[in-house]
Parts: C-alpha cells; structure tokens; sequence
C-alpha cells in the first residue's frame, strides 16, 4: 500500500470507528471462554499477536532522544493501533460476524484492546514531547509518515483533551510546509466536537438513521466547510459523506 494511501485509510478509520461506536451497542464486558469458543480463538491470536509486537520493540528499545528511535517508536505504536482498529472496523461494518452473542463477545474484547493501547500510546507520545520541550514533529526532519504517525496516535488520546489540544497548539505553531493541513483539520475539529462548537473542516462524523451526518452540524456553513476542505486537499463533504453512508446503513441494519 502506498503511503497516500495509507493516510488516507487512517483518516477515515480515525472517523469511522468512533461513530460506529457511537451507534453501536456498546455490550457489557463478556467472558469470551468457554461460553464463545470461536471468539476465544480469534482473541488468542490476537493476543500473541500484539505480545509480537510488543516484543519486538522491547528486544531492541527505540532510543526516544533521537529522531530515529522516535520514527521507529511511532511506527511501532501505530502498527499496532491500526491492527486492531482494522479489526474493529471489520466487526463493526460486518465483515467480520461469528453471528449473534458470539460476535458481541469479540467485539466487547476489542473494545477493551483499544483502551489498553491508546492509554500507553498516549503516554509515550506524551514523554517523547517533553523531551522535546513541546516541539511538534517537523516533516523536514522527521518526514511526512512519522509526522503523520505522531499525529494518529494524539488524534485518538481521547482520554486526554487537555493533551490533544497541547498538540494542536504545537502543530499550528509551526511554519507553512512543516506539518500536514490535513492532520491538522482533523485534530481541528475533533477538540471542536468536544467543546461543542462547530467543525472547521467537516471531518468528524456520526450515524442517525442509517445516514452519515456531521456531529455538531446545527449552525454549520457548509459553504465555508467545503471551501475550508477543499483548502487543506480534502474531499468535498458530499463525497465524505456518501462513503461514511455505506457503513452507518450496515450498521442501523444491526
């Protein structure tokens, strides 16, 4: 897969997981053994699979000091937050169903794997920036990817407000060229979300009724969102939304 291609599919998994979530009925905690044997078995090999992972940075730790050990640790951590939101992606949207209380199982375990991970993620993401002394991730210096990378795993420290919005801080402080707009936008309007205030750009979105919309749409311009969008190299939100649609009917089906 291309790296523009990649970006491109973090974008949408960064919006869709959370708004299938957010219709999603969301189980209470589930025992998957010995009840959901099937569900135990994928979970298992998930499990030795993120324990590979987590070994194999271990086996060799990344030296945080430097911007080499930091593009390898943030290739790390991003490994392994889209192996799993793949995953919930692929429930979510069907792909993936072991039908009824069994799938619920799985799911419910899921959840709880993205928990475990974006809290560690934040955190590392947290101590690299302060042995920065709050400096973002230059692309000049650090390149597009890692860049990118670094962005990702604050997008989804959604436990962490006060921490996103330090970073959209630093991401906005620096010069044209040296940090991508897109990522930008999206971190943009994610905190807006969370202040109740209206989106910039568009970018995050919800489910009602089977339809995508955006959250926190009413007195929206969408004039101005398409023309904020179409500044920072995005779809227009007519596009966006149609290929959110897709997802939010399977998901209202459920």
């Amino acid at each position: 897969m291309l790296a523009s291609d990649k970006k491109t599919n973090n974008y949408f998994s960064a919006v869709l997981v959370c708004a299938l979530l957010a219709v999603a009925a969301v189980p209470r905690a589930t025992k998957a053994a010995p009840q959901f044997p099937r569900a135990e078995k994928e979970l298992e090999i998930i499990r030795q699979r993120l324990a590979e992972m987590e070994a194999e940075l271990k086996s060799e730790p990344a030296d945080l000091t430097n911007s080499d050990g930091i593009k390898r640790q943030l290739k790390s951590m991003v490994g392994v937050d889209q192996y799993v939101r793949n995953l919930v992606m692929d429930t979510l949207s069907g792909k993936h169903d072991l039908g009824g209380d069994e799938e619920t199982a799985y799911r419910t375990r899921l959840y709880e794997f993205l928990g475990e991970i974006d809290s560690p993620n934040t955190e590392t993401l947290e101590k690299i920036l302060d042995t920065r002394g709050g400096r973002w991730f230059t692309i000049s210096v650090f390149g597009t990817e890692s860049a990118h990378q670094a962005w990702l795993i604050a997008q989804h420290a959604d436990r962490k407000p006060d921490f996103q919005r330090r970073v959209l801080a630093a991401m906005q402080a620096l010069p044209k060229g040296e940090v991508d707009m897109k990522d930008l936008a999206f971190l943009t309007d994610r905190l807006a979300v969370k202040d109740g205030r209206p989106q910039e750009y568009g970018t995050q979105k919800e489910c009602a009724e089977q339809r995508a919309r955006l959250q926190n749409h009413e007195g929206t311009d969408l004039k101005v969102v398409d023309e904020n969008r179409r500044r920072v190299g995005l779809s227009s939100l007519d596009e966006s939304l149609r290929e959110m649609e897709q997802y939010c009917r399977h998901t209202g089906a459920r």
